[in-house]
């Protein structure tokens, strides 16, 4: 078959008016006969079907249709023009194999249809059918090759609904919804979904988006979803979002302003979730609670490497399992806490330098001991406070991206690079120790560190040596006053006098030697 439907002023070339008889009564108005048409099958092959719409300059075609439409056991199809009636009783369609279903729907009034009924299909496959019908798709995505369906419909020429609509789509989504679409021709999509069981990793995959690298990949496949939603050919909106994987309720909206490329805005909270999962901690854990997102994104290619966008990130509190910062602080103020204050003052200075020859080393050895990959006592827990981050992303690189951490034992800031392109990070931090009951030098130090090497397996070092100077100024600064007494009794020792006014004038110069030996190793700390 080839078949052109033409429209035209208004008129169009596939209305038929069936001719009238009288019963030759003058009284007796005329009775429309129309049409009355059933049968059981029809098969098309190889046919094309033109569309021209002069007076809107609309033009479609559509080629080489292979359609068959059969009846099962006690099933029908049945046109009546004269009723306006259009019945399809247990109906089976195929088309070209993409579109294979069976349908049970009554149409009344054709001119201006209103249709229910029933849907049963066993396959949709939607980039094939967008394809065809010029839906806009610059390329095929995976997740669309296959959807099926079953559903309860009603609507018009130019609205539909779909009730009770349970789908599978391409194996990577089960659920159900109900979707009200309104006009046909320019469709915007309202409704609310359900899918109990979600594979994310599935989907991101069939939306040609390489899936999260995260610590604990099947995390994403253990995830329900529940949204309401508003989208047409170029958007989508999915609001009231209430998702969960094990352990955590994720819950926001998420705005996808454009497909090709895809662009996105999200603004989530989650009440809680372990960032173990997510992030490699060699065998530690850390709780998050309330942890609130806010992120806008432009996937070029529809690829994560090439993300542009930014990122806002806040952590009520973040807790760390495996580790307890205020012992391993008190076992190392409990090191430096050995060295001899007895000591001459050549030996006291000299003492700060052995401080950090021994003490550092035992330091850096506990401390690369408690932090390496393997089982941890999970029963030594560190409270890390809350947590704020700030990234902005061009072409998949975090650049400036700067973080800060903020608890009652500790304050770290850090900036750095995060590449997503060769999924590696490079930051530098900066630790305070805020741990109570511990000389106060823990309050004065800061730990400077760099975190760097791949996502999967980031490494960080303590820049021990900018820690020398300050060691050493501790521990002049924290014997000032025995380094005064031991300059007075060796200038004593040195004059041989005791009177008054010697003594006044040794302890002047004692005090100001110890004042700028405090200037120089402690810079005025």
């Amino acid at each position: 078959l080839k078949l052109t439907l033409v429209k035209q002023n208004g008129i169009n070339n596939w209305t038929f008016n069936p001719t009238s008889k009288s019963a030759g009564n003058a009284n007796q108005q005329s009775e429309s006969q129309g049409i009355l048409l059933e049968f059981n099958s029809l098969s098309l092959t190889n046919t094309n079907i033109s569309y021209s719409d002069l007076d809107l300059k609309k033009y479609h075609a559509i080629n080489n249709i292979n359609l068959s439409i059969d009846t099962g056991f006690n099933g029908d199809i049945k046109l009546d023009t004269k009723d306006s009636i259009l019945s399809l009783k247990k109906v089976a369609l195929n088309y070209n194999n993409d579109v294979v279903g069976m349908l049970n729907l009554q149409l009344n009034n054709l001119n201006n249809p209103k249709y229910d009924g029933t849907l049963d299909f066993s396959k949709l496959r939607l980039n094939n059918l967008f394809a065809i019908f010029n839906f806009g798709m610059k390329k095929p995505l995976p997740l669309l090759n296959n959807l099926s369906f079953t559903s309860m419909v009603h609507g018009d020429s130019q609205n539909l609904n779909l009730a009770k609509f349970n789908f599978n789509l391409n194996n990577s989504i089960n659920g159900n919804a109900n979707i009200n679409i309104q006009n046909l021709t320019t469709p915007l999509l309202t409704g609310n979904i359900n899918v109990p069981k979600l594979s994310l990793n599935k989907v991101l995959t069939g939306l040609d988006i390489a899936p999260v690298e995260i610590a604990n990949k099947n995390l994403l496949d253990q995830a329900t979803f529940k949204s309401a939603f508003v989208a047409n050919s170029h958007s989508l909106s999915i609001r009231s979002i209430n998702m969960t994987i094990p352990g955590s309720t994720l819950k926001g909206n998420i705005e996808i302003n454009s497909f090709t490329p895809l662009t996105m805005l999200e603004n989530i909270n989650i009440d809680h979730l372990d960032g173990a999962d997510f992030i490699y901690l060699n065998g530690f854990r850390a709780p998050l609670t309330q942890v609130h997102l806010l992120a806008s994104q432009n996937f070029n290619n529809s690829n994560l490497s090439n993300i542009d966008g930014k990122c806002n990130i806040q952590i009520d509190n973040i807790t760390l399992l495996g580790f307890n910062l205020v012992e391993q602080v008190r076992n190392i103020n409990s090191i430096i806490a050995k060295h001899n204050p007895k000591a001459n003052l050549a030996l006291q200075v000299a003492d700060g330098v052995e401080i950090n020859d021994k003490a550092i080393a035992k330091i850096r050895s506990d401390l690369a001991y408690s932090t390496s990959p393997g089982t941890k006592n999970l029963n030594l827990k560190t409270n890390l406070g809350n947590f704020s981050l700030a990234a902005i992303f061009h072409y998949g690189i975090a650049n400036p991206s700067s973080f800060k951490l903020s608890g009652p034992n500790l304050r770290i800031t850090g900036n750095g690079v995060l590449n997503l392109k060769k999924k590696t990070l490079n930051y530098t931090t900066h630790t305070q120790l805020l741990v109570t009951g511990v000389n106060p030098i823990f309050t004065k130090l800061i730990f400077p560190a760099n975190i760097q090497g791949s996502l999967a397996n980031p490494q960080a070092n303590i820049d021990w040596n900018s820690l020398i100077p300050e060691i050493i100024a501790y521990s002049v600064i924290k014997n000032k006053e025995r380094i005064k007494s031991v300059i007075s009794e060796q200038i004593h020792h040195a004059v041989g006098s005791s009177d008054k006014a010697t003594n006044k004038a040794i302890n002047d110069v004692s005090n100001a030697a110890a004042n700028a030996l405090g200037s120089i190793f402690g810079g005025g700390k």
